[in-house]
């Protein structure tokens, strides 16, 4: 954020004038010790190049240090001074181009300190009074506030757009889209038709499309005020994304400014059907989470364990219609079982988490854990605990560092004694940072684990009543919470140990009679046939191993697969 009088002065320019005020001083410019970034938040403290900066003043790596303006230096009085008094106590001269050399001293210190602090607040009000004037230009005068291009028009005036050269394509966009086109058709017609996008490239982005769909401009409505500057939540100074610059949040219509004074010529569109297009485009991309022609059980559940990915991990099927049915396709082919009939495998997976809910030791399990929600409101307590605790110790360190800083400046405090406490002051800070990312990570995972076991109870309930009329989609719900994964895999992979099942129908023999009732085989394999096992991972933290693993039923089918056995 630059003063009165410099927003027009480019890096490069700020740069030749810098260099050569050092140079006429004696100093020698190499280039990989100059430093420029657009930077445009007050928050200089994340900038890597600032980092970099401290580091060669820290090491005594440069003598001095030329800057444009004294308003380049941190926006914050307490940072401004630390970095003077930094530069002061490793010999590095501070030397700004424009404005007033800094004075020595603690007058010096003082101004710079009084002037940080007056250069904050006059960020402050430069936003806040641009925020206003940007607001009492679209609102009072009813004018555009920017009038940056718009694709496929023109400005002509301050109040009309007019068509220009893009305009056909602009047209063909919303054509495509009453034709029922979706936006990876769109973009697979533009490359069959060489049609470049608004920046030049051969391949239009989704994100270009989304935004050119969904603009009420081209329904013949203008909005001023559709997004707000904001900072970043969570900033990554060393990615190009965010770096240094400030995020943008979308506003919804009715907190922009509507100026019907702006006359759109031609619009390729109507309001209403611009409504009706998107409505149609979120109904298509609902459909294409369901795989387009319907909602498959178990998608994303069924793992080849013949054929492994890049890191080891087996692949899944993919949901696909054959034969006059569905069912689930080996993405390779070539395995033991390529194709699995859909309605065949989902009524065995079904019938396979009957029995594991049916079962008693789970059931003893699940109420065991049920019990257990009084642990994880104990342990969430104690982590809240530390957080507070946390939170006071940082507070001391910060109100630690300000008397220390206070010290110093009234040389009551030696200079190694001085940046050895407070390297201590910023280690502890670091550590206190990590661990309560920790502890918030924790508390997230505990508040999952307590929302999951909530849930379960809702739907252990719920389903015991209407096991037979829940739907796909509920169905679903139910596998993706007993993190249920079907393994499809050659018998002759399995050692003798494995060719049972892990079940004591001693105990639970009305499951036994249920497995009689509807003839459903249960037998061991030969070494040439298809195993299909089903694994239960009950996401509950407070089940024993051992009941875990009771809970996993490898089921062993021959090559006639999961046909029922006749009577």
């Amino acid at each position: 954020v630059s003063t009165e009088g410099q927003g027009e002065t480019s890096l490069t320019d700020q740069i030749k004038e810098v260099k050569a005020m050092l140079e006429s001083r004696g100093y020698t410019v190499p280039p990989e010790r100059i430093l420029s970034v657009a930077w445009s938040s007050p928050e200089l403290s994340s900038c890597p190049e600032y980092d970099k900066l401290k580091d060669w003043v820290m090491g005594r790596e440069i003598e001095a240090v030329g800057v444009f303006n004294r308003d380049r230096l941190v926006a914050e009085g307490i940072g401004r001074l630390v970095f003077i008094k930094l530069c002061k106590d490793k010999g590095v001269e501070l030397i700004p181009c424009h404005g007033n050399a800094l004075a020595d001293g603690r007058d010096g210190e003082l101004i710079a300190f009084i002037e940080g602090w007056a250069r904050e607040g006059e960020v402050e009000l430069k936003q806040t009074r641009s925020r206003f004037g940007l607001r009492n230009k679209a609102k009072n005068r009813r004018l555009p506030i920017s009038r940056h291009r718009e694709y496929g028009y023109d400005w002509q005036g301050d109040r009309r757009l007019v068509p220009n050269e893009d305009w056909p394509t602009l047209s063909l966009i919303f054509d495509l889209l009453r034709k029922g086109y979706t936006y990876r058709g769109m973009i697979r017609e533009f490359e069959n038709r060489t049609i470049l996008s608004p920046a030049g490239n051969p391949v239009w982005s989704l994100s270009t499309l989304r935004e050119i769909a969904r603009n009420p401009l081209y329904a013949g409505r203008y909005y001023a005020l559709k997004r707000q500057a904001v900072e970043p939540v969570k900033r990554a100074p060393y990615s190009k994304r965010q770096y240094g610059k400030t995020s943008h949040r979308y506003l919804s219509l009715d907190e922009g400014v509507y100026l019907p004074e702006v006359e759109i010529v031609n619009p390729p569109t109507t309001w209403e059907e611009q409504l009706q297009l998107l409505r149609q485009a979120k109904l298509r991309q609902t459909l294409s989470k369901r795989n387009a022609k319907r909602d498959y059980m178990l998608r994303g559940l069924i793992f080849c364990d013949t054929h492994l990915g890049k890191r080891g991990q087996p692949l899944r099927y993919n949901g696909s219609a054959f034969n006059g049915s569905y069912g689930y396709r080996c993405p390779i082919g070539g395995c033991s079982k390529p194709k699995l009939n859909g309605p065949i495998i989902e009524a065995w997976v079904k019938r396979e988490t009957k029995v594991l809910l049916a079962t008693a030791e789970l059931e003893d399990g699940y109420f065991e854990a049920m019990a257990g929600t009084d642990s994880i409101k104990a342990t969430e307590e104690s982590l809240r605990q530390e957080l507070l605790s946390l939170e006071g110790k940082h507070n001391r360190s910060i109100n630690a560092e300000a008397v220390l800083e206070e010290r110093s400046l009234l040389g009551k405090v030696d200079t190694e004694v001085y940046e050895r406490i407070k390297l201590r002051f910023r280690t502890e800070r670091q550590w206190t940072a990590d661990r309560r990312d920790e502890i918030m990570g924790q508390l997230k995972q505990l508040s999952r684990q307590a929302e999951a076991e909530d849930v379960l109870e809702k739907l252990y309930r719920k389903f015991w009543r209407r096991f037979q009329t829940l739907s796909n989609s509920e169905w679903r719900d139910l596998l993706l919470l007993l993190n249920v994964e079907v393994h499809v895999k050659p018998a002759s992979s399995l050692t003798d140990q494995d060719h049972w099942i892990p079940v004591d129908f001693s105990r639970i023999e009305n499951i036994w009679r249920d497995i009689e009732k509807n003839k459903f085989r249960w037998t061991h394999t030969k070494a040439t046939d298809t195993i299909i096992e089903v694994r239960f991972g009950v996401p509950l933290g407070h089940i024993e191993p051992r009941k875990v693993r009771d809970c996993v039923l490898p089921t062993l089918v021959g090559r006639t697969g999961l046909e029922p056995v006749t009577p």
